[in-house]
């Protein structure tokens, strides 16, 4: 059911802070993520479906799918997000996977609370990828 799937945007996306610190890897040591971002429809998604989701790589050359299908068989993780009950709020919650080939996996699950949980748990999944992908570029 693609409603359920939740929408799956491509990279590179314009506004992704993250896709720019790619640059400091190499060929060898691919960077792959894939993250929650707020609903592009906000409040009107229904109870139980999918967050949506970004995905990212530093090979450009790759498809979100092709990427999604990498993680899926190289490495032994699993995540979902889905939207609860509440059908006045959004989906509060986020999540990151970040996996740089050969050197390291960050894995984060942002839980929001009260009004404003949503963007405050986006705003931790961007700061956090954004801030260990820059600390690594400066410690190589």
């Amino acid at each position: 059911d693609d409603e359920a799937a939740g929408v799956i945007l491509a990279f590179p996306q314009p506004d992704s802070p993250i896709q720019a610190l790619f640059g400091q890897y190499t060929e060898a040591a691919k960077v792959y993520c894939v993250t929650s971002r707020n609903d592009l429809d906000q409040q009107r998604k229904g109870s139980f479906l999918d967050k949506d989701m970004e995905v990212m790589c530093s090979d450009y050359t790759m498809s979100a799918k092709e990427v999604m299908d990498h993680i899926n068989e190289t490495y032994p993780i699993a995540f979902k997000c889905h939207k609860g009950q509440k059908p006045e709020s959004p989906n509060q919650d986020s999540f990151s996977v970040c996996i740089a080939a050969n050197d390291f996996a960050l894995y984060g699950v942002y839980d929001g609370h009260g009004p404003c949980g949503h963007d405050v748990s986006d705003k931790a999944r961007l700061l956090l990828v954004e801030e260990f992908l820059r600390r690594r570029e400066s410690t190589g």
